[in-house]
Formats: C-alpha cells, structure tokens, sequence
C-alpha cells in the first residue's frame, strides 16, 4: 500500500511538472494547431491500438561480463489522448510484452532461463510539433510516469518472481493521417526503470536503471 501511495505522488507530481512547462509551448501552437482543425491531430480524443518490438534493457549486470534481462519481444497495446490546450494531449498508456529471461555468459553468449512478462502503464503529455499547413504529417513528443510489473517465470524449478517498479518514459513519433479521423502512428519509446529485486526475490540486490525501448506502429481513430 505505502508503495502504491509513493507511486501515485510521485506520478502526480511529474505530471504537474510537465503540464506547467507544456502550457506555453501550447498556446504558441494554438494558430497552427487551428489549421488543422479537420486532420486528426485537431480532434479532441483519440485512441490508437498499436503492435511492435520491445527491446529490454538489463536487470543486472554482473562480474567477468555477465548479465540477466530479458529477450527482445512482441509488444502491443493501446493509447488514449485526450487534448488540454492546442498542441498538448493527455495520455494514458497500456502495453504488454513477454519474452524469453537471458542469462549472458562470457563466449557462450545468452541462455534461456525461462519466460518474463512485463505490464507497463502509464500516463504523461504529449507536445505536438509545428507541421506546414498542407502538411499531411504531425511529428510528436511525449514525456511521463508510470509503473512496470514483472512476472518472472524460471521455468522447470516451478519458481516465479513478481516486482514493480517505477518508470519514466520519452518518445517521439510521427502521424501520417489517412483522413480527418483516422492516421497512422509511429513511435519510439524509452521506458526508464530499475527492476526491484528485492520485492522479486527478498534478496537486498542492487540491479540497473535500464532502457526498455518500444519500437510500435498503430492505428489512430480520432472522434
């Protein structure tokens, strides 16, 4: 519970951050963002289903060049937007990923140690970028907070590990609309966390703040 509390502040406290930097920059946009009030990025919610690659960082890196992460894998899920001044969108996020645990040794490369799961949700604003009028693309940022759960699964020893942590995220991307009311998105993201062994395993290990990238191509429906 306290680690939910502490989860929930420092989230609100980001978002609080970012709206106050993004409200200025939002209102310089408000003349382009009007021009394009018949293309998806002028509509006030929208939706996007999205599928695509993630690319795990390391849990840990250990003595003589080993390591424990998880393989790159599928990932798929879906964004909500919803606008709060011209240019500036809320957002909220979900994605899940699963891949195979790796365990790196020097020479014999990465084993298979079993499966990892991993459930990202989160929620940030995203800026808009100014596009020519006749412009039928919208290039973004995007910037947030929110949590990553694990489920670690070590295979044949019946044994599974479960941990949260916390995770900030950057992403840019690029809308190519196909209509006043659907476009095609593309964006990369990097969600910035650290996995929390001790939760998982009760052992006091440091591990790795880590860069876990999400490579994603969707759908945007806009109403």
């Amino acid at each position: 519970m306290r680690r939910s509390v502490t989860l929930a502040r420092a989230a609100t406290g980001v978002l609080a951050s970012l709206l106050a930097i993004a409200a200025p920059a939002g209102a310089q946009l408000a003349s382009s963002a009007s021009g394009a009030a018949s293309t998806v990025a002028g509509k006030s919610l929208d939706v996007t289903p999205y599928g695509g690659y993630m690319l795990f960082g390391s849990f840990i890196d250990g003595p003589l060049g080993t390591s424990l992460g998880s393989s790159a894998a599928p990932v798929y899920g879906a964004q909500l937007g919803l606008a709060l001044l011209p240019g500036v969108k809320l957002v909220g996020n979900f994605a899940h990923a699963s891949g195979d645990l790796k365990v790196g040794l020097p020479i014999l490369g990465g084993i298979d140690a079993g499966t990892t799961s991993a459930f990202v949700m989160d929620g940030g604003l995203e800026l808009s970028l100014p596009t020519p009028n006749a412009a039928i693309y919208t290039p973004f940022v995007q910037a947030g907070v929110g949590a990553m759960r694990w489920n670690v699964d070590l295979g044949s020893t019946g044994l599974v590990a479960k941990s949260s942590n916390l995770a900030g995220n950057l992403g840019a991307g690029l809308d190519v609309n196909l209509g006043p009311s659907m476009a095609i998105r593309l964006m990369a993201k990097d969600y910035i966390g650290k996995f929390d062994f001790k939760e998982a395993t009760s052992f006091d290990v440091s591990g790795k703040t880590a860069s876990n990238w999400a490579i994603t191509a969707g759908l945007k429906l806009a109403f």
